[in-house]
């Protein structure tokens, strides 16, 4: 039996509470690396490039390497604690007890014995977060007789790096011989992956934006405009190239009533570009018909299609 308290559980809470579970994937539609293309030219690859104007940054393998590597050497540990070797692992410490994700992330972990009991072991890792860290939840696991045997907590930093979408520093901790205990801690670090250069929008490149909301209420239904203002063209296109593209991790994820699909009508010698609003953390995007890295988005997207179809029917009306 597991119980726990704060804003996250660690991964080892296998029932979420959500009506599904979403991958935010890296590539659009798929849960490994990019598809192959790029829809302007053709050519059979796609070139991922932070460099442009207004691109927010991205994170790298060996930067959120090097910040796992710091945060877990400001762990705060009780007197007498003893560094154990990597291996062998306790067996009730094998697993990690962070959330895994499918791709752009890594995990390091370090093992310890303790002096003290597990539950005095635990009250003083609560209360002494490492530097710059809060406590973001906390947790605990019950053998058969609901005897407490594992007991865990999770910090987060107060702020993260540009290009990094989360970090995680949790201790678990078990009972061990003569009234002492042994202790895991995990650094999760998920980057932000790079955007493809394809998928970065230029208003002046299209002639128009259709827009169709799909309701799926009692009443099913589907309403398309098309929008050629250059205002609403370039607003959409503003608000898709500051989104992020979308790290691959699983996070709870109500089933929406109403998605949007966006495509962008270009002029002559510039490729189609078509959003999909899935779900509710990301956005699938294909320039020319050749997927692009899907996009990191909370509704905003939706949130904006859904106004500007707003504002249209007044105008008609």
């Amino acid at each position: 039996m597991r119980t726990g308290t704060g804003t996250s559980w660690p991964a080892r809470q296998s029932v979420m509470m959500a009506a599904g579970l979403t991958v935010v994937a890296l590539a659009a539609g798929a849960g490994g690396a990019p598809q192959a293309g790029a829809a302007a030219s053709g050519a059979r690859h796609i070139r991922l490039d932070a460099a442009r104007p207004g691109v927010p940054p991205h994170g790298s393998r060996d930067e959120s390497l090097r910040l796992a590597r710091r945060e877990i050497a400001l762990i705060v540990l009780p007197h007498g604690t003893r560094r154990l070797p990597q291996h062998p692992v306790p067996r009730r410490l094998r697993q990690p007890s962070l959330i895994p994700a499918i791709h752009d992330t890594v995990d390091i972990y370090r093992l310890f014995a303790l002096r003290g009991a597990m539950n005095r072991s635990f009250r003083f890792l609560r209360t002494h977060p490492p530097a710059g860290m809060t406590v973001q939840a906390t947790g605990s696991s019950s053998d058969r007789r609901h005897v407490v045997d594992e007991r865990d907590v999770t910090f987060a930093p107060r702020q993260l790096p540009g290009g990094i979408y989360s970090l995680q520093l949790t201790v678990e901790i078990v009972p061990a011989r003569h009234g002492r205990s042994l202790m895991r801690a995990d650094v999760q670090v998920i980057w932000y992956p790079p955007r493809s250069a394809a998928e970065h929008l230029t208003a002046a490149n299209f002639r128009a934006v259709k827009i169709t909301s799909f309701s799926y209420d009692k009443k099913p239904r589907t309403v398309t405009r098309t929008l050629t203002g250059r205002t609403s063209i370039a607003r959409l296109a503003r608000l898709l190239n500051g989104l992020r593209a979308a790290p691959g991790v699983v996070v709870p994820c109500p089933i929406s009533a109403t998605s949007f699909r966006l495509v962008f009508e270009p002029v002559a010698g510039h490729s189609r570009v078509t959003v999909d609003t899935t779900t509710c953390v990301s956005d699938t995007i294909r320039v020319g018909g050749v997927a692009q890295p899907a996009l990191a988005d909370y509704g905003k997207v939706d949130q904006l299609a859904d106004r500007l179809l707003r504002a249209q029917r007044r105008t008609l009306a």
